[in-house]
């Protein structure tokens, strides 16, 4: 794309849209203790469809073990075609089974991070990022984590 005029000489600045180049695996973390972010789980993920526009992306849903696979692209309204069940405790070495099967570019997982890694000495080759709200102690023995606080819920709002 040419550049914008109104930024030159001084600035080139690409574009946030573009084709997606890369296989994707998404896991959203349904347990009991992450039920509270989850609409922020699906609103994040939207955004990514929004800003990426992937082709094809692998969604799945787990709590103690994998609910859902889902195959989401860009035209897919998550509220209404994905179902999200769980609501047990939490189990992550089922995600990362799958992770290793499938070897995408990368995966991401949204969770809370309320479990325990069990002992493992081979752990995806694929770069893992863990998304996890309200604890900035939390770090995975692989991968990189993103730290986040949830917005506060608004006082006399439900």
């Amino acid at each position: 794309r040419r550049p914008n005029r109104r930024y030159a000489p001084d600035y080139y600045l690409p574009i946030v849209e573009g084709e997606a180049s890369c296989s994707l695996v998404i896991a959203v973390d349904a347990s009991g203790s992450a039920l509270r972010a989850f609409n922020y789980y699906v609103q994040e993920i939207e955004q990514m469809k929004e800003m990426m526009r992937p082709d094809e992306v692998k969604l799945i849903v787990f709590d103690t073990e994998i609910r859902a696979i889902h195959n989401i692209t860009v035209n897919t309204n998550l509220m209404k075609e994905v179902e999200f069940t769980g609501g047990g405790g939490t189990n992550v070495t089922p995600v990362m089974e799958e992770i290793m099967k499938t070897k995408p570019e990368v995966a991401l997982v949204f969770t809370d991070g309320e479990f325990y890694f069990p002992e493992q000495e081979n752990w995806p080759k694929t770069p893992v990022i863990w998304i996890i709200d309200d604890d900035p102690t939390w770090k995975a023995p692989f991968g990189k984590t993103i730290h986040y606080d949830l917005p506060k819920r608004r006082r006399g709002k439900h």
